[in-house]
């Protein structure tokens, strides 16, 4: 009988091949091992850098690390301030929020910081329930239900509309360049099961849709603009959106509610944090009717 493979740390192989009926499980087991391996080596992102002024530099295993506006801070790494610098670290899974101060080296651990190096401090204080109901994940460029298709069109009509996500609070518009004085537009919002929620019929270059709070939570739709002329000619776009889901819609209105006391306490972390959550449910800082904001009303 051929010896059963033993595990050892650090070691995949057993030092005995297997029989040919065992190599699935030899496999299988190397697999296993290859995995031990790496998880060490993978970093967790477990905080966000909201704010840092002065001096402020990041390193992990010993190498300084892109220090962004708003960054992703792994476990393990090291926060250096200069005498004088202050950075804020916000664990959003544990609803924590990490002040550091002063000169010094900072450990950056799973749920905490410590100071190891120095004469800095740390202070510590809560993230409030509305902000740590939005969820927001620790890799900043992580996204929440992602976006959905952008707008289609043929090159005759370059048409623009509302896509990603959308929450109850949007104004919902598509407008588009007129292709000419005898052209009309059909509009037409569809939901995800095929029916025909919302038309109208215009000559103009814009028409509002039914606002977003009016819409399914959690559905999607799709717009659909026809344009015709005499003379059989005729073109068309089309786009995606989706309405927020209503429990993700109600954290980002009590954080917009919160974020109104935060700005005028001068805490620059709520702000940095609320743009995340927009970009991480898929959707834009100012949605709405930008695009429109030149567009010809419709006669």
């Amino acid at each position: 009988m051929a010896p059963v493979p033993r595990f050892v740390p650090g070691r995949c192989l057993p030092a005995t091949r297997p029989a040919r009926r065992r190599r699935g499980g030899a496999r299988l087991l190397s697999a296993i091992c290859l995995v031990l391996a790496i998880r060490p080596c993978l970093a967790e992102a477990v905080a966000i850098l909201t704010e840092a002024d002065g001096e402020v530099r990041v390193e992990r295993a010993g190498q300084a690390l892109a220090l962004r506006p708003v960054a992703s801070i792994d476990v393990d790494s090291t926060v250096v301030l200069a005498p004088h610098a202050r950075a804020v670290l916000a664990y959003t899974r544990g609803g924590l929020v990490f002040e550091l101060l002063g000169q010094g080296r900072f450990q950056v651990q799973a749920q905490s910081v410590e100071l190891r190096e120095g004469s800095g401090e740390v202070r510590q204080r809560n993230l409030s329930a509305a902000f740590r109901a939005l969820k927001i994940h620790a890799d900043t460029e992580t996204l929440q239900g992602g976006a959905s298709m952008r707008g289609l069109a043929d090159r005759r009509l370059q048409a623009r509309g509302p896509t990603g996500n959308r929450s109850s609070k949007d104004s919902l518009a598509v407008c588009w360049a007129s292709l000419g004085p005898h052209w009309r537009y059909r509009l037409r919002l569809i939901d995800d099961q095929g029916r025909i929620v919302f038309e109208r019929s215009t000559a103009g270059a814009k028409q509002d849709l039914p606002a977003a709070g009016r819409l399914t939570p959690g559905a999607n739709y799709v717009w659909h603009l026809a344009a015709s002329a005499p003379y059989g000619n005729s073109a068309e776009a089309v786009g995606q959106f989706r309405r927020l889901q209503a429990d993700a819609d109600r954290a980002l209105s009590a954080a917009a509610a919160e974020l109104a006391r935060a700005d005028a306490a001068g805490d620059q972390t709520g702000q940095r944090l609320f743009q995340i959550a927009l970009r991480q449910y898929g959707l834009d800082a100012a949605p709405g009717r930008r695009f429109c904001a030149d567009a010809a009303p419709a006669p």
